[in-house]
This record gives structure tokens, C-alpha cells and sequence, in this order.
């Protein structure tokens, strides 16, 4: 099953991000929202923009989509070995 969270975290100055809640997931009630979350730590924002300035601190939104494999995407693994 597939599914989305999207994520409300707040930047600080050096683009870590902090504050995080669930704005919300699709399918409800299937835990994507709280997937989102866990996956906040990993994120890090540019703390400077193209044009040389720093943005500061501020709210952002992060839409997290997660997909369900497919045959293609899965490896099949090798049988262990049975004695």
C-alpha cells in the first residue's frame, strides 16, 4: 500500500529541522503521517540561498510520498541453504 504524510517543521538558522507535526496522511490511519516524522532528522535544508544570503529560520511543508514496491522494484533473494 502507498501512501503520503506531509510534515510542518520548523527551519532554524542552520536548516535542521525542529517543531515537527503531522499536517496530515493519506490513507488515514495507516501511520504514513508518523513515517513523515521519523523521517524529519534525515532532513537538512540549505542554509544559504543561491544569491549568498541566509534565509533565517521559518516554517516550511514537506510533502513525503511513499510507494509500494512493485515485482520490478523487489530482488528476489536467494533460498538459504537446508542441511
Amino acid at each position: 500500500v502507498g501512501g503520503a504524510g506531509q510534515e510542518d517543521p520548523s527551519r532554524n538558522p542552520v536548516g535542521l529541522l525542529s517543531n515537527c507535526r503531522t499536517r496530515g496522511e493519506s490513507p488515514a490511519g495507516m501511520g504514513f503521517g508518523e513515517a513523515a516524522l521519523k523521517l524529519a532528522p534525515k532532513f537538512r535544508l540549505n542554509a544559504v540561498f543561491p544569491q549568498g544570503t541566509a534565509p533565517g529560520t521559518g516554517e516550511v511543508t514537506i510533502p513525503i510520498v511513499f510507494r509500494a514496491p512493485t515485482e520490478t522494484t523487489l530482488t528476489p533473494r536467494a533460498a538459504p541453504n537446508a542441511r
